[in-house]
């Protein structure tokens, strides 16, 4: 990277080259580069020398994130805390301190629910699935926004682990460790995957170009689809997400919703519960008369 080798506080570059050794990308160098950085003006403001890995004391971590707290969102105070903890057991590793210093704890950050898209958006994504007139397409979303699969679970399933009756509808679905779980198909999804698959009896349930979909392939045919419909970001995972949530809207209890979505433990069901930002901001906001 050729910014450590300009590196003002030359007692970084050691550890850089280290860090290019371990082959991490040109985003994540350049996040240590500049949250070191940060530290080392910091201490050479405070102190008045350069730091070292033998100088830095828990009282010098311990100021520094209070400064960071001060002007810096939570999730950048973790992350520079983190560099340094990198930094500083990389110097323990290879001898230049005996005993890595007591770090601050993290700083706790408010969690919210994760994205899901509202209804207006998940309207539009429909419309953009159903204009296009791609079979294969409209079923993986009616999959995944109605049944709740993660990504992973999508791309493994198999035709043969399709089961469709005139009024009921079921996937074997392989989540997490290889459990099995078994997850209703809504008529909807029912109607989408028979015009999809027509005659077809077996194989891979959804399929590429090149033999069955991958993960990195519903990305990109989400991708495309989030851009038609004009509804930003949006993933597999907040397609899951959606579906918590439009259950929990509805009624259904966690312990429901827990099983469909394959989570042991009923807290990880429970987060969809947090309100989401778009709430809390229309919960604060007043009328301007």
């Amino acid at each position: 990277m050729d910014q450590q080798r300009n590196c003002s506080h030359n007692v970084f570059a050691p550890f850089l080259d280290f860090l290019v050794s371990q082959h991490l990308s040109e985003n994540t160098m350049e996040a240590y580069y500049f949250d070191l950085q940060d530290f080392a003006q910091w201490y050479l403001q405070t102190t008045g020398e350069s730091p070292r890995p033998e100088l830095v004391t828990e009282l010098d971590l311990a100021e520094y994130r209070q400064y960071l707290m001060r002007c810096m969102k939570p999730s950048t105070v973790n992350r520079r805390l983190a560099a340094l903890k990198k930094w500083l057991s990389w110097a323990q590793d290879t001898g230049q301190i005996g005993r890595l210093p007591r770090l601050p704890k993290r700083v706790r950050q408010e969690k919210l629910a994760p994205r899901a898209l509202n209804r207006k958006e998940q309207n539009a994504l429909l419309r953009a699935v159903e204009r296009s007139g791609n079979a294969r397409d409209k079923a993986l979303v009616y999959v995944l926004l109605f049944c709740g699969l993660r990504v992973g679970e999508l791309v493994k399933l198999r035709v043969e682990d399709l089961e469709i009756k005139e009024r009921v509808g079921r996937l074997a679905v392989k989540g997490k460790g290889d459990k099995y779980r078994e997850v209703p198909v809504p008529s909807n999804v029912r109607r989408a995957l028979r015009e999809y698959l027509g005659e077809r009896k077996s194989g891979p349930l959804f399929l590429g170009q090149r033999g069955p979909l991958t993960a990195r392939g519903v990305q990109q045919i989400l991708k495309k689809y989030a851009y038609w419909a004009r509804i930003g970001h949006l993933t597999p995972h907040v397609l899951r997400h959606t579906c918590a949530t439009n259950l929990l809207n509805k009624g259904v209890d966690l312990v429901k919703v827990a099983a469909l979505l394959g989570h042991e433990n009923l807290n990880t069901t429970a987060q969809y519960t947090r309100p989401t930002f778009e709430e809390l901001a229309g919960a604060v906001e007043t009328d301007d008369d």
